[in-house]
């Protein structure tokens, strides 16, 4: 167990850097991270759900100026690295399993955020030793500062990841047996509800008369992606839900770009 939550980690730290440091070219999405982790797994499918359930719960926790959102990167890779550890000794159907660790990866969202906000303190303190470097001329500590701060990120996301990984499994493995018959069919009401909670989180952050256009639209598109897919339906709705959102901004972007 130790040497899976270790991979598991170190990649999903590395992962996380297109966060704010390095990239950021959106993989560190959890739309991206969990499945990129589900393929190497083994399990792309179920990296592909558990992405797209918390990528539609957190969308509306946006890095806008110098806010800190909750980390659904970090969250989506607990939850995915959670889920395979503990499905060997989860008792229940897959689906709540599913349910069960996207849930119990949320509170890890918050540790990661306030994490994140010590690093960033710490590398404003960096920044201006950098630049006291920068105006002696010192190239070799302003590289050795820039790179600090780069490593201290990583070095916050993988000890989160490994810290709430390994915490959830052996706490896992020690109660799962003992949780009643009745907590498994919650999870398992749980698995349907979270892809409508999402779109409720969708409808409270774009507040736009043509989304429920989109929204019906939706409904279409995942039941012709069923039709011609083995996708679940649950799975088929939530990627429609996504693609819909992404028609969404493009359309304001488009919109707004055109009156001025």
């Amino acid at each position: 167990m130790f040497w899976q939550i270790l991979k598991i980690s170190l990649i999903g730290a590395l992962v996380n850097l297109d966060d704010v440091p390095l990239l950021q070219i959106m993989i560190s999405q959890p739309i991206v991270i969990a499945p990129l982790i589900g393929f190497l797994w083994g399990d792309f499918q179920t990296g592909l759900i558990i992405g797209a359930f918390l990528e539609l719960l957190m969308i509306n926790y946006l890095p806008i100026g110098c806010a800190v959102p909750l980390d659904s990167s970090i969250g989506a890779v607990v939850a995915i690295g959670t889920f395979f550890l503990i499905t060997p000794f989860f008792p229940s159907s897959r689906n709540a399993l599913i349910a069960l660790v996207v849930l119990v990866s949320m509170p890890f969202t918050i540790i990661a955020q306030k994490a994140s906000i010590l690093v960033r303190k710490f590398n404003g303190r960096l920044s201006t030793l950098a630049q006291e470097s920068a105006e002696r001329g010192d190239l070799r500590k302003l590289d050795f500062f820039h790179f600090t701060g780069v490593g201290l990120f990583y070095l916050r996301s993988f000890c989160v990841c490994f810290i709430s990984i390994y915490f959830i499994a052996v706490l896992a493995k020690l109660t799962v047996y003992r949780i009643p018959a009745g907590a498994f069919r919650g999870l398992e009401l749980l698995y349907t509800l979270l892809p409508i909670i999402g779109i409720a989180m969708i409808f409270d952050t774009f507040k736009n008369k043509s989304l429920y256009g989109l929204f019906s639209l939706s409904f279409f598109l995942s039941l012709l992606l069923i039709t011609l897919s083995s996708l679940p339906g649950v799975l088929s709705f939530c990627l429609t839900c996504l693609i819909c959102g992404g028609l969404l901004i493009i359309q304001q972007k488009f919109f707004k770009s055109k009156k001025v």
